[in-house]
Protein backbone atom coordinates (compact mmCIF):
# COMPACT_ATOMS: atom_id res chain seq x y z
CA UNK A 1 0.00 0.00 0.00
CA UNK A 2 1.62 3.43 -1.31
CA UNK A 3 2.37 5.97 0.95
CA UNK A 4 1.52 9.66 -0.43
CA UNK A 5 4.65 11.43 -0.23
CA UNK A 6 5.43 15.05 -0.48
CA UNK A 7 7.75 16.46 -3.66
CA UNK A 8 11.39 18.09 -2.37
CA UNK A 9 9.85 21.46 -2.37
CA UNK A 10 6.74 20.60 -0.86
CA UNK A 11 9.23 19.19 2.29
CA UNK A 12 11.49 21.61 3.50
CA UNK A 13 12.56 21.13 7.09
CA UNK A 14 14.85 22.96 9.53
CA UNK A 15 17.57 20.26 9.59
CA UNK A 16 17.39 19.57 13.23
CA UNK A 17 14.75 17.23 13.39
CA UNK A 18 13.46 18.41 17.04
CA UNK A 19 10.78 16.50 18.45
CA UNK A 20 7.34 16.61 19.97
CA UNK A 21 7.54 17.24 23.78
CA UNK A 22 11.57 17.60 23.45
CA UNK A 23 11.22 20.50 20.38
CA UNK A 24 10.42 23.28 23.10
CA UNK A 25 13.85 22.29 24.61
CA UNK A 26 15.42 22.48 21.05
CA UNK A 27 14.76 25.51 20.06
CA UNK A 28 16.78 27.07 22.88
CA UNK A 29 19.31 24.24 22.73
CA UNK A 30 20.03 23.91 18.72
CA UNK A 31 19.17 27.46 17.64
CA UNK A 32 16.00 25.65 15.26
CA UNK A 33 15.66 28.18 12.09
CA UNK A 34 12.52 29.21 10.69
CA UNK A 35 10.42 26.75 9.12
CA UNK A 36 10.35 26.84 5.28
CA UNK A 37 6.85 26.46 4.51
CA UNK A 38 4.34 27.84 2.14
CA UNK A 39 1.25 29.52 3.90
CA UNK A 40 -1.96 30.74 1.51
CA UNK A 41 -5.24 30.96 2.59
CA UNK A 42 -8.07 29.67 0.22
CA UNK A 43 -12.06 30.01 0.43
CA UNK A 44 -14.77 28.27 -0.66
CA UNK A 45 -18.46 30.32 0.52
CA UNK A 46 -16.41 31.12 3.67
CA UNK A 47 -14.84 28.08 4.43
CA UNK A 48 -11.14 27.60 4.73
CA UNK A 49 -9.86 25.12 2.40
CA UNK A 50 -6.08 25.81 2.64
CA UNK A 51 -3.40 27.04 5.08
CA UNK A 52 -4.29 30.20 6.47
CA UNK A 53 -1.03 32.79 7.61
CA UNK A 54 0.28 32.20 10.99
CA UNK A 55 0.34 35.10 13.60
CA UNK A 56 3.67 33.54 14.95
CA UNK A 57 5.91 30.69 13.36
CA UNK A 58 8.37 30.30 16.08
CA UNK A 59 8.67 26.44 16.69
CA UNK A 60 8.05 26.54 20.42
CA UNK A 61 4.73 28.82 19.17
CA UNK A 62 3.93 26.21 16.09
CA UNK A 63 4.36 23.65 18.76
CA UNK A 64 2.04 24.41 21.32
CA UNK A 65 -0.74 25.75 18.63
CA UNK A 66 -0.62 22.43 16.88
CA UNK A 67 -2.88 20.53 19.10
CA UNK A 68 -3.57 16.54 18.08
CA UNK A 69 -7.12 14.66 18.81
CA UNK A 70 -6.36 12.23 21.63
CA UNK A 71 -8.50 8.88 21.79
CA UNK A 72 -7.58 6.60 24.23
CA UNK A 73 -6.29 6.36 28.06
CA UNK A 74 -3.62 9.03 28.95
CA UNK A 75 -2.12 6.74 31.12
CA UNK A 76 -1.80 3.97 28.55
CA UNK A 77 1.87 3.01 27.94
CA UNK A 78 1.68 2.35 24.45
CA UNK A 79 1.07 5.55 22.24
CA UNK A 80 0.13 5.43 18.53
CA UNK A 81 1.12 8.72 16.83
CA UNK A 82 -0.33 9.34 13.51
CA UNK A 83 0.14 12.42 10.69
CA UNK A 84 -2.31 11.56 8.27
CA UNK A 85 -4.01 13.52 5.12
CA UNK A 86 -8.04 12.78 4.93
CA UNK A 87 -7.64 12.76 1.06
CA UNK A 88 -4.59 9.83 1.26
CA UNK A 89 -5.50 6.67 -0.15
CA UNK A 90 -3.00 5.10 2.05
CA UNK A 91 -4.69 6.55 5.33
CA UNK A 92 -7.60 5.27 4.41
CA UNK A 93 -6.66 1.78 4.25
CA UNK A 94 -4.82 2.30 7.37
CA UNK A 95 -8.01 3.92 9.06
CA UNK A 96 -10.58 1.37 8.23
CA UNK A 97 -8.46 -2.08 7.85
CA UNK A 98 -5.49 -1.09 11.02
CA UNK A 99 -6.50 1.20 12.84
CA UNK A 100 -10.38 0.39 13.66
CA UNK A 101 -9.20 -3.14 14.69
CA UNK A 102 -6.47 -1.31 17.10
CA UNK A 103 -8.60 0.60 18.31
CA UNK A 104 -11.29 -2.18 19.06
CA UNK A 105 -8.58 -4.37 20.48
CA UNK A 106 -6.05 -1.46 22.63
CA UNK A 107 -7.79 1.52 22.69
CA UNK A 108 -11.39 0.76 24.01
CA UNK A 109 -9.28 -1.44 26.51
CA UNK A 110 -7.17 1.80 27.87
CA UNK A 111 -3.97 -0.39 26.55
CA UNK A 112 -3.55 2.39 23.95
CA UNK A 113 -3.66 5.48 23.33
CA UNK A 114 -3.98 6.98 19.73
CA UNK A 115 -2.58 10.76 18.54
CA UNK A 116 -3.57 12.19 15.43
CA UNK A 117 -2.37 15.15 13.84
CA UNK A 118 -3.21 16.19 10.51
CA UNK A 119 -0.60 16.57 7.94
CA UNK A 120 -3.16 17.47 4.27
CA UNK A 121 -0.34 17.30 1.41
CA UNK A 122 -2.69 19.88 -0.14
CA UNK A 123 -0.68 20.37 -3.57
CA UNK A 124 -2.00 16.77 -4.45
CA UNK A 125 -5.37 16.78 -2.21
CA UNK A 126 -7.28 19.69 -2.57
CA UNK A 127 -10.07 18.50 -0.45
CA UNK A 128 -7.43 17.50 2.26
CA UNK A 129 -7.31 20.51 4.19
CA UNK A 130 -11.59 21.05 4.31
CA UNK A 131 -11.87 17.66 5.68
CA UNK A 132 -9.65 18.13 8.30
CA UNK A 133 -11.73 21.13 9.64
CA UNK A 134 -14.91 19.06 9.32
CA UNK A 135 -13.52 16.30 11.42
CA UNK A 136 -12.70 19.06 14.10
CA UNK A 137 -16.00 20.51 13.58
CA UNK A 138 -18.25 17.30 14.03
CA UNK A 139 -15.57 17.31 17.19
CA UNK A 140 -16.89 20.13 18.64
CA UNK A 141 -20.05 17.68 18.86
CA UNK A 142 -18.25 15.38 20.46
CA UNK A 143 -17.77 13.45 17.13
CA UNK A 144 -14.64 14.03 16.04
CA UNK A 145 -13.85 9.78 15.80
CA UNK A 146 -17.52 9.29 13.98
CA UNK A 147 -16.73 11.70 11.37
CA UNK A 148 -12.85 11.00 10.73
CA UNK A 149 -14.20 7.59 10.43
CA UNK A 150 -17.01 8.18 7.54
CA UNK A 151 -14.65 10.59 5.85
CA UNK A 152 -11.96 7.79 5.05
CA UNK A 153 -14.75 5.38 4.39
CA UNK A 154 -16.50 7.77 1.85
CA UNK A 155 -12.91 9.02 1.06
CA UNK A 156 -13.35 7.88 -2.72
CA UNK A 157 -16.90 9.60 -2.82
CA UNK A 158 -16.19 13.24 -1.77
CA UNK A 159 -12.30 13.04 -3.09
CA UNK A 160 -13.53 13.40 -6.80
CA UNK A 161 -15.45 16.33 -6.15
CA UNK A 162 -14.67 19.43 -8.49
CA UNK A 163 -15.44 21.95 -5.81
CA UNK A 164 -15.02 21.68 -1.92
CA UNK A 165 -17.69 19.52 -0.92
CA UNK A 166 -19.20 21.40 1.84
CA UNK A 167 -22.48 20.19 1.63
CA UNK A 168 -21.31 16.87 1.53
CA UNK A 169 -19.23 16.75 4.72
CA UNK A 170 -22.47 18.75 5.81
CA UNK A 171 -24.91 15.79 5.03
CA UNK A 172 -22.38 13.49 6.89
CA UNK A 173 -22.30 15.23 9.81
CA UNK A 174 -26.05 14.77 9.79
CA UNK A 175 -25.47 11.09 9.21
CA UNK A 176 -23.58 10.59 12.21
CA UNK A 177 -26.21 12.42 14.61
CA UNK A 178 -24.83 15.85 14.88
CA UNK A 179 -26.18 19.45 14.44
CA UNK A 180 -25.86 20.43 10.74
CA UNK A 181 -26.68 23.91 10.74
CA UNK A 182 -23.74 24.16 13.77
CA UNK A 183 -21.75 22.03 11.58
CA UNK A 184 -22.13 23.92 8.73
CA UNK A 185 -21.70 27.41 10.33
CA UNK A 186 -17.87 26.25 11.81
CA UNK A 187 -16.94 24.67 8.55
CA UNK A 188 -17.87 27.98 6.53
CA UNK A 189 -15.37 29.60 8.45
CA UNK A 190 -11.63 29.91 9.09
CA UNK A 191 -11.89 27.70 12.54
CA UNK A 192 -9.73 25.54 13.24
CA UNK A 193 -7.48 26.49 10.19
CA UNK A 194 -5.03 27.76 12.43
CA UNK A 195 -4.50 24.48 14.04
CA UNK A 196 -4.49 22.84 11.11
CA UNK A 197 -1.84 24.97 9.43
CA UNK A 198 0.28 24.74 12.51
CA UNK A 199 -0.61 20.52 12.38
CA UNK A 200 1.43 20.37 9.25
CA UNK A 201 3.93 22.79 10.03
CA UNK A 202 4.63 20.85 13.07
CA UNK A 203 4.91 17.89 10.94
CA UNK A 204 7.69 19.07 8.39
CA UNK A 205 9.71 20.39 11.41
CA UNK A 206 9.74 16.90 12.50
CA UNK A 207 10.57 15.57 8.79
CA UNK A 208 7.75 13.64 7.88
CA UNK A 209 7.32 13.23 4.72
CA UNK A 210 4.85 11.22 3.43
CA UNK A 211 1.60 10.22 4.91
CA UNK A 212 0.07 8.17 7.09
CA UNK A 213 3.51 8.28 9.14
CA UNK A 214 3.25 6.06 12.53
CA UNK A 215 5.34 5.74 15.39
CA UNK A 216 4.99 3.70 18.19
CA UNK A 217 6.25 4.82 21.61
CA UNK A 218 8.28 7.48 19.59
CA UNK A 219 9.56 4.90 16.91
CA UNK A 220 9.13 4.72 13.35
CA UNK A 221 7.09 1.63 12.34
CA UNK A 222 8.35 1.85 8.63
CA UNK A 223 5.95 0.36 6.76
CA UNK A 224 4.41 -1.93 9.33
CA UNK A 225 1.17 0.57 9.56
CA UNK A 226 -0.37 -1.48 6.43
CA UNK A 227 -0.46 -4.69 7.85
CA UNK A 228 -2.93 -5.40 11.20
CA UNK A 229 -0.81 -8.39 11.88
CA UNK A 230 2.72 -6.70 12.43
CA UNK A 231 1.67 -4.19 14.06
CA UNK A 232 -0.51 -6.24 16.67
CA UNK A 233 2.85 -7.55 16.99
CA UNK A 234 4.48 -3.86 17.84
CA UNK A 235 2.15 -3.39 20.27
CA UNK A 236 1.93 -6.58 21.93
CA UNK A 237 6.28 -5.98 21.96
CA UNK A 238 5.72 -2.61 23.31
CA UNK A 239 3.14 -3.81 26.18
CA UNK A 240 5.32 -6.38 27.74
CA UNK A 241 8.26 -3.62 27.82
CA UNK A 242 6.25 -1.75 29.98
CA UNK A 243 5.71 2.25 30.25
CA UNK A 244 7.36 4.19 26.98
CA UNK A 245 10.62 5.69 28.36
CA UNK A 246 10.83 9.65 29.08
CA UNK A 247 13.71 11.71 28.29
CA UNK A 248 15.28 9.62 26.00
CA UNK A 249 17.06 11.98 23.09
CA UNK A 250 15.26 11.78 19.49
CA UNK A 251 16.74 10.81 16.75
CA UNK A 252 16.09 12.39 13.00
CA UNK A 253 13.12 10.81 11.15
CA UNK A 254 14.95 10.31 8.64
CA UNK A 255 17.44 8.60 9.80
CA UNK A 256 19.96 6.21 7.62
CA UNK A 257 18.21 2.91 9.05
CA UNK A 258 15.15 4.15 8.28
CA UNK A 259 14.55 3.53 12.01
CA UNK A 260 14.24 7.15 13.31
CA UNK A 261 12.82 8.11 16.61
CA UNK A 262 10.36 10.50 17.45
CA UNK A 263 9.40 11.14 21.26
CA UNK A 264 5.94 10.07 22.63
CA UNK A 265 3.44 13.48 22.10
CA UNK A 266 2.99 15.71 24.79
CA UNK A 267 0.07 15.12 27.29
CA UNK A 268 -3.20 17.58 26.74
CA UNK A 269 -6.56 18.34 25.13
Amino acid sequence: MAQHRRKPEEARRDGSNPAFKWILIAVAVLGVVGIGYSIWSAKAGGAATGPVTLDDVDPQAIAEQAQPVRKGSASATVQIVEFADYQCPGCAYFATTVGRPIRAAYVDSGLVQMVYYDYPITSAHPHAFLAARAARCAGDQELYWEMHDMLYARQQEWSLDRTAPVERYTGYAQSIGADADAFEDCLRSERYADVVTANALLGEQLGVRSTPTIFLNGRSVGEAWSDFGRMRQLIDGALADGPRPSGAAPAPVDSPDGQGAVPASPSGP
